[in-house]
């Protein structure tokens, strides 16, 4: 199966990075040549598909740490031509696919809510409490639709600002909707994409880049939440929704990826599967539940990565599905993107 590299995690670019409420985009505002050249390092280390810095990029989120709306939409739209800027001084002759990376609404959330779904009304029931009891269950069908419709108007609006710079909306070529946890986000964000058609056919323009949603599974007992979202990603009764080009799995341990596979293979029947391609980018290390937070890397931690995400690429079924991106998310740097690529020319896998 044709493979094409993915980068690294842009979290990796240091602790004061980390510390900011808007990760990587920080860098993007603060030392833009730093972002530079982390795309550089991750172009240098094998990766055909880069993402921007943008995950948790959004106005509002802009606006709280400071800038104006202006300001925060040109940094929206920086981020993209900073991607741009490596692509164009990388090494010549080199075909790289830059990747718009969009975060779920609770990437913007105080604390993040990616991994746990508790988003505060209009985008869901309630917000998350440390004390009380915590809920993503509507009691109503009018109040989830109203939901849906709040995560659409996000994530449209989003995308408003990256079309609004032709410069910056020409270098893009895939949307990723990453780390994606909620049934009414998939919907949603197809809703969103919708709209975006919809808007660039009023001012005469086709809508052309492929684009993705990748879910993430944060323990064992979300796997089976993957068919769930799997189908709403790809069913539509309405038959008004555009059809998403590729599906899978980030920001989740490597061990999860094959039972998130077979949820995958489960949920898209073959005939819509053969038109798709696959995405998995899973996180490196290994995270410790009991004391919250990361274990210790070692020197093999790299290479034992590397080695198992191959072997699991190598695994897919090419007649199945129609190609595969695959890189690293959290705790991945170029040196994992590079034994990554070691392994595939190794192996042909690429």
């Amino acid at each position: 199966m044709e493979v094409a590299i993915l980068d690294g995690g842009l979290s990796e670019l240091g602790s004061s990075v980390g510390q900011s409420p808007l990760w990587s985009t920080q860098a993007v505002i603060d030392h833009p040549e730093a972002i530079v050249n982390a795309h550089l390092a991750y172009i240098r280390a094998g990766a055909k598909v880069i993402e921007t810095a943008t995950y948790q990029a959004d106005v509002s989120n802009l606006m709280a740490a400071g800038l104006r709306e202006k300001g925060a939409q040109r940094t929206m739209q920086k981020a993209v031509e900073l991607a741009q800027q490596a692509r164009a001084i990388g090494p010549p002759g080199e075909s790289i696919r830059i990747a718009l990376s969009l975060g779920p609404f609770g990437a913007t959330l105080r604390p993040t809510q990616e991994f746990l779904g508790y988003y505060p009304p209009p985008h869901g029931p309630q917000q998350f409490s440390e004390t009380g009891l915590n809920t993503r269950t509507f009691d109503t069908e009018e109040d989830e639709e109203a939901a849906i419709d709040a995560l659409a108007q996000f994530h449209f609006q989003r995308l408003l600002v990256y079309c609004a710079d032709q410069l910056a909306w020409d270098a893009i070529d895939y949307i990723a909707f990453e780390t994606v946890l909620l049934e009414r986000e998939v919907k949603s964000i197809r809703k969103a994409m919708t709209q975006l058609t919809e808007h660039l056919s009023s001012a005469n323009q086709e809508f052309t880049k492929r684009w993705w949603i990748s879910f993430v599974c944060p323990e064992p007992g979300d796997i089976r939440n993957i068919k769930t979202l799997a189908n709403a990603a790809i069913h539509d009764d309405s038959g008004k929704y555009l059809h998403l080009d590729g599906i899978g799995i980030n920001c989740t341990s490597i061990q999860h990826l094959h039972p998130c596979l077979m949820q995958l293979n489960e949920a898209v029947p073959r005939s819509l599967a053969s038109r798709m391609f696959l995405v998995f980018y899973p996180n490196g290390g290994e995270y410790d539940t009991e004391k919250q937070s990361w274990k210790p890397r070692g020197d093999e931690d790299a290479n034992r990565w590397a080695t198992q995400l191959a072997n699991f690429l190598r695994s897919l079924d090419a007649s199945r599905w129609n190609g595969v991106i695959g890189g690293g998310c959290c705790r991945t740097d170029p040196s994992y993107i590079e034994k990554l690529n070691q392994e595939a020319m190794s192996s042909r896998l690429g």
